[in-house]
């Protein structure tokens, strides 16, 4: 019930979060709050006491913070630019930092109460039914995808649920230091795939931004260490 719920809650979050963006440029931002879950999920663990920190592991999740501050506003000590920013869109930035707490919730507590059971084809269920269910409440109009877009959910959305399947599998079964290290350059690699899609190349900040949040989670790795039995 707590993990489905926080499964539901992040992917409706998340998602409407990108659907409020104004533009393609603010799209991208989004996304990169939502990548700050890999530090929040060390910091949770640590919290939960299923890992120990070193003092520089905080250091790193600070790093992650002043990358994400510098991708949402890259004169990163003016602050009323920062503020500016988030007041043009509060909600969907809310939202996306939202989201980023719930799934760094869902990591530690699936590895805490799962116990060996996978329930991410229910939580799709859920999740795709409370999404039909906002679909209609906000009167949005329909739109007939076309037969490419048809491909491309079909493809996308057999990865995806593949993805998902596996993370859970792993977050239970998995050393979760190294299972969060090799998603630290996901950031990356989606920033870019992202603005491929969109037809964006975001300013040389944005990048900077990006690294410095995955090289804050690595430091965090660094210097954590389980304490699970």
């Amino acid at each position: 019930i707590y993990c489905g719920s926080f499964f539901v809650l992040y992917e409706i979050l998340f998602l409407t979060s990108i659907g409020l963006s104004h533009t393609r440029q603010e799209a991208l931002i989004l996304a990169m709050i939502n990548y700050l879950w890999p530090s929040l999920t060390l910091l949770f663990a640590y919290l939960y006491r299923q890992l120990s920190f070193q003092l520089p592991a905080f250091l790193g999740i600070a790093i992650s913070v002043v990358g994400l501050g510098i991708v949402i506003n890259p004169q990163l000590f003016h602050l009323s630019l920062f503020l500016d920013t988030i007041s043009k869109n509060p909600v969907a930035y809310l939202l996306a930092f939202m989201a980023a707490i719930l799934w760094s919730l869902y990591c530690v507590l699936t590895r805490k109460l799962a116990q060996g059971h996978n329930g991410v084809p229910l939580f799709f269920c859920f999740t795709a039914i409370a999404l039909w269910i906002l679909f209609f409440m906000t009167h949005q109009q329909w739109q007939m995808p076309s037969v490419k877009l048809w491909l491309v959910i079909i493809v996308m959305g057999t990865l995806i649920g593949i993805a998902y399947k596996n993370w859970n599998q792993s977050l239970q079964f998995g050393q979760i230091q190294l299972l969060l290290l090799a998603t630290y350059f996901t950031p990356v690699l989606s920033s870019i795939f992202a603005s491929g899609l969109l037809r964006t190349v975001p300013e040389w900040t944005f990048w900077i931004g990006t690294c410095l949040v995955s090289f804050g989670a690595i430091v965090c790795w660094k210097f954590s260490r389980s304490i699970e039995t």
